[in-house]
C-alpha cells in the first residue's frame, strides 16, 4: 500500500461531517481535535464479522466516514473478523451465538473486500484478519490475556445481565468476545476507530489493552445505529429490515423511498452531506415535499454506492413508475438470457443475481414479494417451466427483470 502524505483536515468538516450522527466520543472533550491536529497518517480501525452474504446501509455509516478520513490522507483499517466471526458477537443478542466453519467465513470475508471496494479505494485502504494472530496464539499466551479481565467486567454487558434475569445460557466463547476484539487494537495499532455506538464496551476493552501494553489508548468515535427499513428496529439482514450495498440501484431508491418520513431525518443524518434543517422542515409539512426530500436522500445514498449517473436514473425510473403510475417500458428493463427451461424460484432468483442470498431469495418467495409474468410464486422449492421467449420477473415492488429464453447460454 502506498505512503500516504496527510492534508489538514480543516475543522468545519471535522464537526460538520465526520462528527455528523457521532453519540459517543472518547475521549470526550478532544477526540474531534485529534483529526485536525494529526500530522501523519492516522490507522483508522474497522471491525467487521463476515456473518451475513452482504454489507448494508448501516456499514455504510462508517465507511463514507473512513472514506473522508482517506481523502486527507489516513488509512483505513479493515478487520475482517474471520476469526472472531466463527464464535460471533453477542452484542445485543438474547440466545448464544451459533459456531461458523472457517470455510464459511473465509467465503464470506472474499465478498465483503469486493463490497467495500464499491466505498473505499482499495489500493489506499489496509485489511487484516483476526486470524492472522488468533489462530496462531497458544493457549498460555490467550490465559495470560484473558488473565487481565475479570468475568464481573464482561458479565456487567447489558445482554448478558439480561440473560442472567431470564435463566438463558451464556456460553464462554460469548465472553470471550470482547476480550478478543480488544486486542485486536493492540495488534493493529489502532490510532482510532469508527464503531457503531453498540460496540463501545469492546472498544474500550481495546483501550485497557493499549495502555497495558504501552500504546497509546484509540480514540473512539460511536455513530448512531441506522434503523431498517422498517423505521423501528436497528438494520439487521436477519430480521429482514435490511438495504444491502449489493442490490441494484432502482431497488436501493425503491427501498429507501418506502421507509416511514420519520425515518428520514436519520437516513439523511447518517448517510448523507444533506442540510438537515431542510429536510425535517420537509418532513413535518408531509406530501409532496416529504416525498421530494425522502427522493433527495435516497438519490444521495444510492450515488454514494452506484454513482451519481446511476443515483439519477433510478430517480428518473422511480418517478415514471411510480408517481405517473406508468409501467415499465419494456426496452428500459434489465436483461437476463438463460438457456436452461425448468428452474425453482429460489433457483431462479440466486441465477439472475437479484438476491445476495438463498435464505433471502426464500423469505421473499414466502412473503410473496415475486411475480413471474404477474402471477405470485409462493412455493421457494416448486418446479415449473419457462414456456415462453420472454417472461417478466419481479422481485418487491421495484425490481423487474426481462428473461429471455435462448437456446445457447450467454456467458456472464
Amino acid at each position: 500500500m502506498p505512503i500516504s502524505r496527510v492534508k489538514p483536515i480543516p475543522e468545519h468538516v471535522v464537526r460538520d461531517i465526520l462528527m455528523r450522527g457521532v453519540r459517543v466520543s472518547i475521549p470526550q472533550r478532544n477526540a474531534a481535535a485529534i483529526f485536525i491536529s494529526a500530522r501523519r497518517p492516522l490507522r483508522v480501525k474497522y471491525g467487521i464479522d463476515p456473518t451475513q452474504p452482504a454489507l448494508t446501509l448501516g456499514h455504510l455509516t462508517v465507511l463514507r466516514k473512513l472514506r473522508l478520513l482517506q481523502k486527507y490522507g489516513h488509512i483505513p483499517v479493515l478487520l475482517i473478523g474471520d476469526f472472531t466471526a466463527r464464535f460471533g458477537d453477542p452484542t445485543e443478542k438474547l440466545k448464544a451465538r451459533v459456531l461458523r466453519k472457517k470455510e464459511d467465513v473465509a467465503k464470506a470475508s472474499a465478498r465483503y473486500r469486493a463490497q467495500i471496494g464499491r466505498i473505499l479505494d482499495l489500493k489506499k485502504t489496509e485489511f487484516r484478519g483476526n486470524g492472522e494472530w488468533y489462530d496462531r496464539m497458544s493457549a498460555e499466551d490467550l490465559l495470560r490475556l484473558e488473565s487481565s479481565v475479570t468475568a464481573m467486567q464482561v458479565l456487567e454487558r447489558d445482554m448478558f445481565r439480561e440473560r442472567q434475569k431470564k435463566r438463558l445460557p451464556i456460553g464462554l466463547h460469548e465472553v470471550a468476545y470482547p476480550i478478543l476484539q480488544g486486542y485486536d487494537s493492540v495488534m493493529l495499532r489502532s490510532d482510532a476507530t469508527i464503531i457503531g455506538k453498540d460496540q463501545l464496551f469492546n472498544e474500550l476493552m481495546g483501550r485497557a489493552f493499549q495502555e497495558r501494553f504501552h500504546q497509546t489508548p484509540q480514540v473512539i468515535l460511536g455513530v448512531e445505529l441506522l434503523v431498517g427499513s422498517d423505521g423501528r428496529e436497528k438494520m439487521s439482514q436477519s430480521i429482514g429490515n435490511a438495504i444491502a450495498l449489493t442490490e441494484l440501484p432502482d431497488e436501493q431508491f425503491g427501498k429507501i423511498m418506502a421507509i416511514p418520513d420519520s425515518a428520514l431525518p436519520q437516513y439523511a443524518e447518517l448517510l448523507t452531506d444533506l442540510p438537515l434543517t431542510q429536510i425535517k422542515r420537509d418532513v413535518r409539512r408531509g406530501g409532496m415535499e416529504a416525498r421530494d426530500a425522502k427522493a433527495r436522500v435516497a438519490e444521495a445514498i444510492v450515488a454514494q454506492i452506484h454513482g451519481a449517473k446511476a443515483a439519477a436514473s433510478a430517480r428518473r425510473l422511480f418517478t415514471s413508475r411510480f408517481r405517473n403510475r406508468e409501467q415499465p417500458a419494456m426496452e428500459k428493463l434489465r436483461e437476463w438470457k438463460i438457456a436452461k427451461k425448468e428452474w425453482t424460484p429460489l433457483e431462479l432468483l440466486v441465477k439472475v443475481k437479484l438476491v445476495p442470498s438463498r435464505a433471502q431469495a426464500q423469505r421473499l418467495v414466502e412473503q410473496g414479494g415475486v411475480r413471474l409474468d404477474g402471477v405470485t410464486m409462493g412455493n421457494p422449492r416448486g418446479v415449473f417451466q419457462l414456456k415462453k421467449k420472454e417472461h417478466i420477473l419481479s422481485v418487491g415492488k421495484h425490481t423487474t427483470l426481462r428473461i429471455i429464453f435462448t437456446k445457447s447460454t450467454p456467458p456472464r
